[in-house]
């Protein structure tokens, strides 16, 4: 077993026991990379459904057109910057993108409903024969934290962050329907683009396995 941990006044407020040649606590300089496999959640839409139809009395007949996301690889990167023993400052780059497209045909006898457009306007008919959607998102995020050290032993460590992060956020969002001769086709057309800035704080813990040194 390893030996308890105490208070110094030094830099090194949990001391240099004999088992701690490596202690996980102590804050380093150096840079990280992380894969990261992320899938966007709650945004799917439907753009078309299939009726029976162009009257309210109509019934949707089952197949929709929709756009939703499967997972898709990201990366973030960054690096630390150690003060003491004890603090650090670390800074992050985080980059996530991933796009969908989907068709849907009307099958013989039917028609679709076109979700986007708005009926008000002549050329969006609600008796189209095929539809088309493609939507797209990016976002990037910013961050720069102190973090301070509030507990650590040689294979476990926790510690505080505070700082400031700047986010991007793009979505595009296209769809398009064949209504047939004499009006053609319709588009609709959406972007949508976030920046902000803000603070975050919390915790973070890390702990390894003496005989692995998987963490």
């Amino acid at each position: 077993g390893e030996s308890g941990a105490s208070w110094r006044s030094s830099s090194r407020p949990w001391g240099s026991c004999g088992c701690c040649s490596d202690p996980l606590w102590c804050h380093r300089s150096g840079a990280f990379f992380d894969l990261l496999y992320l899938r966007p959640g709650n945004i799917d839409y439907i753009y078309a459904v299939e009726q029976t139809g162009t009257l309210p009395t109509d019934s949707p007949t089952g197949p929709v057109g929709r756009v939703g996301f499967d997972s898709e690889l990201g990366y973030r990167f960054g690096f630390n910057c150690a003060l003491t023993d004890c603090s650090s400052i670390q800074a992050s780059y985080t980059w996530f993108q991933d796009g969908t497209n989907n068709t849907i045909a009307a099958t013989p006898g039917t028609v679709l409903i076109f979700q986007p457009g708005l009926p008000s306007i002549p050329n969006v008919g609600a008796s189209s024969n095929q539809a088309t959607a493609r939507y797209d998102i990016r976002f990037q995020q910013i961050d720069t934290d102190y973090r301070g050290l509030l507990y650590g032993t040689c294979n476990s460590a926790v510690n505080y962050f505070a700082g400031l992060r700047y986010a991007n956020l793009d979505q595009r969002f296209t769809a398009e329907e064949n209504i047939g001769v004499p009006i053609g086709f319709s588009t609709v057309a959406t972007e949508i683009d976030f920046d902000g800035f803000g603070i975050g704080f919390g915790l973070d813990g890390v702990r390894r396995s003496p005989y692995t040194g998987l963490l």
